[in-house]
């Protein structure tokens, strides 16, 4: 992604926000603004096949279609079996038999953009999508619940916004599903992506909710008076479904939590306590050498003064400085490559291997072994840096979290989870389960984080309520 193109995309955005405040039939207050930009209706046969036909699996398995299709092949059974509920569901409703009735209901999906805050505390247009069942007729239809999914890392073409998810299938619980794109991904792509900054996601997936609600008002739909809310994430997910939890309990007024009455979280696999994170990729340098390649881009989205008296660059290792990549017909340095998120490119220089790789910050942050150097100004302030992103302070849980996380998980350390269970159980709303084999390692092979978060997926995706998903985990 360029800068030209940044700015082209932060520019249509102004606009946009700029020209939708003066109409004021697109918004339904003066702290919302949604729009709708695509919409489709399914029956519940084409729904299920639709949502199989997205492919959603193939993120798991680095594009191998072979495997792939095994994966969507696990998830087509699933969903085969999910979806004469979808029938019976409108049959129980309308109080007929279920062969004995004229269809006239559906199941709408519609992607829509809403005005948020970007990591960077400037307003900022993001995408979405919200998926529920009603009537053909519009006559109105209450669903029973809202189910808030952040979903974990996908490929670009792959997010909410732009294909239909294995998670709206939770629309057979007549319950309309809500997904986040996230800042850095679909209208926002021109933004760098803020894995790391929790609190920010936290009131964009907020956001996200109110927004979605202003849809299904356009399109007849309600929350039920008896109706609530459950928000699920997994692997990156997780801290964002965890935050909204806390956003949900701090910053919420009474109103907005009367509006959508949080029930209960299902979250597992993800980097909760980020500093710690990377002390355990530091433990093992064998653990991720794509340490920098994960992290520079996360960085790049936090407001450039934490990083003081340095800049962000000053902390990325020599070789990203002077390795340039060309990318349609312009060089660029790997840190600008990373920092800007552009497509297209090795993730790693050819000619370096990994002991060079390992130096993954500034050279007097790392020691001879490669290991870093902890007594380091830059290091004690990226350290500081991280645990402040991911402070979860004084809160106490109001709501209940049922967390799970793989003990033999390759990619996010199932200690540095354990410690912020550690750090909450006292609550007595945080629940915890290790998972020591999750049921798709022959989808994923050794890649045990990939096979936890697909076994989360498809719990997600099937079962109504967070603590039964919980109570599943092996």
């Amino acid at each position: 992604m360029t800068k030209i193109f940044q700015l082209a995309i932060i520019s249509f955005a102004v606009v946009m926000l700029a020209s939708c405040s003066k109409n004021e039939d697109d918004k339904s207050d003066s702290s919302t603004w949604v729009k709708v930009v695509s919409s489709a209706s399914y029956s519940p046969r084409e729904f299920a096949s639709a949502i199989v036909a997205g492919n959603y699996m193939q993120s798991y398995v680095g594009g191998n279609s072979t495997v792939a299709g095994i994966a969507n092949g696990i998830f087509a059974g699933y969903t085969a079996g999910h979806t004469y509920s979808l029938d019976t569901l409108y049959a129980k409703k309308q109080h007929v038999s279920l062969f004995k009735y004229e269809r006239n209901w559906q199941i709408e999906s519609h992607t829509f953009y809403y005005q948020s805050v970007s990591s960077l505390g400037q307003p900022i247009m993001l995408s979405g999508r919200v998926t529920f069942p009603n009537t053909i007729a519009r006559e109105g239809h209450e669903v029973q619940s809202l189910s808030l999914v952040s979903h974990y890392f996908l490929d670009k073409d792959l997010v909410p916004g732009h294909s239909l998810s294995a998670y709206s299938l939770r629309a057979i619980f007549n319950s309309a599903v809500i997904e986040p794109d996230y800042q850095g991904y679909g209208v926002a792509e021109g933004y760098p992506y803020c894995s790391f900054s929790f609190a920010a996601e936290a009131q964009q997936a907020a956001d996200c909710i109110f927004a979605a609600l202003e849809v299904m008002r356009q399109h007849g739909v309600t929350l039920a008076a008896d109706g609530y809310t459950t928000n699920w994430g997994y692997s990156v997910g997780c801290p964002i479904a965890v935050a909204f939890a806390r956003y949900y309990d701090e910053q919420m007024t009474s109103e907005q939590r009367d509006a959508i009455r949080l029930k209960s979280t299902f979250a597992g696999g993800g980097p909760m306590l980020l500093d710690r994170l990377i002390e355990a990729y530091d433990s093992d340098l064998d653990f991720d050498a794509s340490l920098a390649h994960y992290v520079f881009p996360m960085l790049a989205a936090l407001p450039q003064d934490v990083f003081a008296p340095y800049a962000l660059e000053e902390l990325a290792p020599e070789w990203m400085h002077t390795h340039m990549v060309e990318i349609d017909g312009k060089e660029y340095s790997f840190y600008e490559v990373l920092v800007n998120d552009m497509q297209g490119y090795s993730p790693y220089p050819e000619e370096y291997d990994n002991t060079k790789l390992y130096n993954h910050f500034s050279s007097e942050m790392s020691m001879e072994d490669g290991h870093l150097n902890y007594s380091n100004a830059k290091t004690q302030l990226l350290l500081k840096v991280l645990h402040q992103q991911s402070d979860w302070g004084n809160w106490i849980p109001r709501t209940k979290i049922y967390m799970s996380h793989c003990a033999t998980d390759n990619r996010m350390p199932y200690s540095q989870a354990k410690e912020f269970y550690n750090m909450k159980k006292s609550s007595g709303n945080v629940y915890w389960k290790g998972i020591e084999a999750p049921l798709t390692s022959l989808v994923c092979g050794d890649d045990r984080h990939s096979a936890a978060t697909m076994d989360a997926t498809l719990r997600i995706a099937t079962i109504e309520d967070p603590e039964a998903a919980w109570k599943s985990v092996k």
